[in-house]
């Protein structure tokens, strides 16, 4: 798919059923997604990372990738550097991060 958009209704949860790629966009407008082990990547390269947005809701059990910009990129990795929040350990590898939630 190209995006996703979730705005889901108090209590609802969606579940991914396989691994998933959105070249477009993820907004989190409402409601929880349980990843179900599988991996939600977004983007498919540096030059086309995909955008996220973010009302409310979250992602769990399972493991989020997105590409980064290359200007966006650490000289170092360490926690706090990225402008969106991520739980150590995450794994940046040639502009891909990994988040395992």
């Amino acid at each position: 798919p190209n995006s996703l958009v979730v705005n889901l209704t108090s209590g609802k949860i969606l579940t991914l059923s396989g691994n998933t790629t959105l070249s477009g966009s993820l907004t989190l407008t409402s409601g929880t997604v349980n990843l179900n082990s599988n991996v939600l990547t977004l983007g498919t390269s540096g030059a086309q990372v995909g955008t996220l947005s973010r009302t409310a809701g979250f992602l769990y059990n399972g493991t989020f990738t997105r590409w980064l910009p290359p200007h966006l990129l650490p000289c170092q990795a360490r926690p706090g550097f990225f402008q969106w929040a991520l739980q150590m350990p995450t794994t940046v590898l040639f502009g891909l991060a990994t988040q395992v939630i």
